[in-house]
């Protein structure tokens, strides 16, 4: 991304809003964000590098593997989290992040959550997750997740390249639990 001059988060973050990427997929060659999580794991692959800029459409997982490659790219130490309900990725939606872990302070990366997108300096990983849990119930589809159980894992490696659904859930055992909270634990109305 250097012939973007794309040096840090916020140049990551505007070239993205300038370019108008947008949340969804290319399902039979026409952009949409109106699909469910059923949807997309039937249909989604991992865009590499070149498929994001060329596309300017993905989903959550796209997108935090790209901001971790480019945040890698520039020596910026980063992680990726994707926050799992009742332990199912296939019919309950999920959501991955990315977090810039640097000497005094923890910034969340957020684009696919297009209504929050944003870059937030945060105390703990904690407050991120709190963070981005309470987005998610205020999605009305999705109010019936704070009843579910929640893990959050941390990915330790960027997502190979054309990773289908199947094979990312097949790597999950692999991944570190960060964060595990039992339906009674979540946060209340």
């Amino acid at each position: 991304m250097k012939n973007q001059n794309i040096v840090n988060e916020k140049d990551l973050f505007e070239y993205l809003n300038k370019n108008e990427f947008q949340w969804g997929l290319i399902i039979d060659g026409e952009k949409t964000g109106n699909i469910t999580s059923q949807t997309y794991t039937k249909l989604w692959k991992l865009k590499n590098f070149q498929q994001m800029v060329r596309d300017r459409i993905a989903i959550c997982w796209d997108y935090a593997n790209f901001e971790k490659q480019v945040f890698n790219g520039l020596g910026m130490k980063s992680s990726t989290y994707i926050i799992v309900h009742d332990n199912d990725m296939e019919n309950n939606p999920s959501h991955a992040f990315t977090v810039i872990e640097e000497e005094k302070n923890i910034k969340l990366v957020e684009y696919s959550f297009i209504r929050h997108a944003g870059i937030y300096d945060m105390d703990s990983l904690n407050d991120i997750i709190d963070m981005q849990l309470r987005w998610r119930f205020e999605m009305p589809n999705d109010a019936h997740l704070k009843h579910l159980d929640v893990k959050v894992y941390k990915v330790p490696n960027e997502l190979a390249e054309n990773m289908i659904f199947t094979e990312l859930v097949s790597q999950k055992e692999n991944w570190e639990v960060v964060l595990k909270k039992d339906r009674d634990e979540q946060i209340q109305d």
